[in-house]
């Protein structure tokens, strides 16, 4: 499903605890066939949905809404590992520069680490997955504190 230690490697974190629930986590999607079912769907929400259907996940902040009944609370963190190597291309296709790379790796290894050493939760919070999930589509930038979402949808003017 997805090569962790690569993953792990390209945003610099080495705690052996953190790669073995990544483990154990895909381990559990490869078992459970509706927990591996829903995976895939957000999966593609989050990286190649073209229709915003990202938008909807705002507003869904239970794991169970998102997973059902049996998932492992750190999918969200190994769904974010899972965009490593669309981010890697995302970013060398848009030309940043190494200050660029280097402030977005920063933005995603935060989100990937934050909620579990910082706010010491079992797993990275639903909103940091989805929020993270701009910076690896390269659709947000970021200037000096603020940070944009660049608007792709043609909205109708009354």
């Amino acid at each position: 499903m997805i090569d962790i230690d690569n993953a792990l490697e390209y945003y610099q974190i080495s705690d052996i605890n953190y790669k073995n629930k990544c483990y154990k986590c895909t381990e559990d999607v490869n078992t459970i066939e509706d927990f591996n079912a829903r995976v895939e769907a957000i999966y593609n929400i989050l990286y190649n949905d073209k229709s915003f259907k990202i938008d909807t996940l705002w507003k869904r902040q239970e794991m169970v809404e998102l997973f059902g009944e049996y998932y492992n609370f750190f999918i969200t963190n190994v769904l974010v590992l899972l965009g490593y190597k669309l981010h890697e291309k995302n970013m060398a296709n848009k030309n940043y520069t190494n200050t660029q790379k280097t402030l977005y790796k920063k933005r995603v290894i935060e989100a990937l680490t934050n909620d579990i050493y910082v706010r010491k939760l079992e797993n990275i919070r639903i909103s940091q997955m989805i929020w993270v999930a701009y910076f690896i589509n390269t659709k947000l930038i970021e200037v000096g504190r603020l940070q944009y979402e660049k608007c792709e949808r043609h909205r109708k003017i009354l």
